[in-house]
């Protein structure tokens, strides 16, 4: 089962991915700078998300935003 930060993690890297291309400004962002922005809005500790398991999570979630990104602006294009 998982764990209740990681679903909160996903979430909030979910919302800072999301906010981040609505402001045009993902192209310029790190990973490491997505997991500061979600480090911030859930108040942890600067670099507590930079273990391994959150590092994964955090890309998985990028990835994921960004194809579903690409598969709506394509279906918009058609």
């Amino acid at each position: 089962m998982a764990d209740k930060l990681d679903i909160d993690v996903t979430a909030a890297t979910a919302i800072v991915v999301r906010q981040a291309r609505k402001e045009a400004r993902l192209d310029s962002l790190t990973p490491r700078m997505i997991r500061r922005e979600v480090e911030i809005i859930m108040k942890l500790q600067k670099e507590v998300l930079d273990s391994k398991p959150y590092r994964d999570a955090v890309k998985k979630v990028v990835a994921d935003v960004m194809a579903v990104s690409q598969t709506y602006t394509v279906a918009q294009d058609l």
